[in-house]
């Protein structure tokens, strides 16, 4: 799986951006969330992420957006639009519901 992202705002006010994350088989257009003639303007993997102060240099910035990367999330989904992956849940239907305390 090859994890692209795009950074598509600047918060310069907040000291922050916005990076989308997406793979070759779940492209933008199977994460968006809002669209606008074609476009798109908000995905499920839009992510915003705080840019340390002093600014890291170009290196040390990828590091900080890799390491924010959804990866599991898309692995999952990649395999959720995969035909030949198993993905059924329904051995999980009788736990649907089922109030739990955790320690």
């Amino acid at each position: 799986m090859n994890v692209k992202y795009k950074i598509i705002e600047l918060h310069p006010e907040q000291h922050s951006m916005v990076v989308r994350y997406y793979t070759d088989i779940v492209t933008e257009i199977y994460l968006a969330s809002q669209m606008q003639d074609g476009k798109v303007l908000r995905a499920r993997t839009d992510y915003a992420i705080d840019i340390p102060v002093p600014v890291p240099t170009p290196g040390q910035l990828e590091a900080i957006i890799l390491g924010a990367a959804p990866i599991k999330f898309l692995e999952t989904l990649e395999n959720v639009i995969n035909p030949s992956v198993d993905t059924t849940m329904s051995s999980l239907s009788s736990i649907v519901g089922v109030e739990k305390t955790l320690l």
